[in-house]
């Protein structure tokens, strides 16, 4: 009994080695890497069991080997899990000096992240009926991030904004109370500021959102922007 409880006091303690950490999850980076066929890394891990969780320098590519997603800096930090209310709190997750791109394919019409959510949603996976988890995102942080989409069905154009082709750089995103129920997602958007390739800029957005299926819904709706 002493030699288990031993093992299992050694091993609490070597998982709290960031060094094993990063080991851990670089093995299961590569483990992605190689089910999605594209390059998922990761270089640097923390983690603070049930409490927060730091990752460096996190890439994954598209299908097409363009960057899908690079996060220099990601940090979750976990108010509440309860395995058996099956109840999960997001306190914080912050994403610093982030690049994103999102593309629409022309042909298949099909978004370069939908390999990732097909994956992740594949039959293969457990489909035990379990009760569902209640979920909610106390606070989204993007900083400084660059975010694109490209809808590769569509001409550029070469004045004003194309919606087509989106370029949005100093993304600073402040998102509250992200609670998803069913296929609805309802939010408080406090902050978003961000200037567009066009040299559209919008200094200050809040409101509150509801997404559904075919619809978007907001409320108290305030922006403050400027066009150079």
């Amino acid at each position: 009994m002493s030699i288990v409880l031993l093992f299992s006091l050694g091993l609490r303690l070597v998982l709290k080695v960031p060094n094993v950490q990063t080991w851990l999850v670089q093995k299961a980076a590569s483990y992605l890497s190689r089910q999605l066929n594209v390059r998922v890394e990761v270089a640097k891990v923390d983690i603070q069991l049930f409490r927060k969780v730091i990752l460096k320098d996190v890439f994954i590519q598209d299908q097409q080997l363009d960057t899908l997603v690079f996060i220099p800096d990601f940090e979750v930090k976990i108010g509440r899990l309860d395995f058996d209310d099956h109840h999960f709190i997001l306190s914080e997750l912050s994403l610093k000096n982030a690049r994103i791109g999102v593309k629409h394919y022309k042909e298949p019409r099909e978004y370069n992240l939908d390999f990732i959510i097909d994956y992740f949603s594949s039959s293969d996976l457990d489909t035990t009926k379990k009760e569902p988890w209640k979920i909610k995102a106390e606070k989204i942080i993007l900083e400084n991030c660059h975010l694109t989409y490209q809808d590769l069905k569509y001409v550029d154009i070469d004045h004003g904004i194309d919606w087509e082709d989106i370029s949005l750089k100093k993304l600073n995103l402040v998102l509250e109370n992200a609670i998803p129920e069913a296929d609805t997602l309802n939010f408080d958007v406090s902050q978003i500021s961000f200037i567009e390739k066009s040299g559209f800029k919008v200094n200050d957005f809040s409101t509150h959102a509801r997404i559904q299926p075919g619809q978007m819904s907001f409320r108290s709706l305030k922006c403050k922007n400027r066009q150079k």
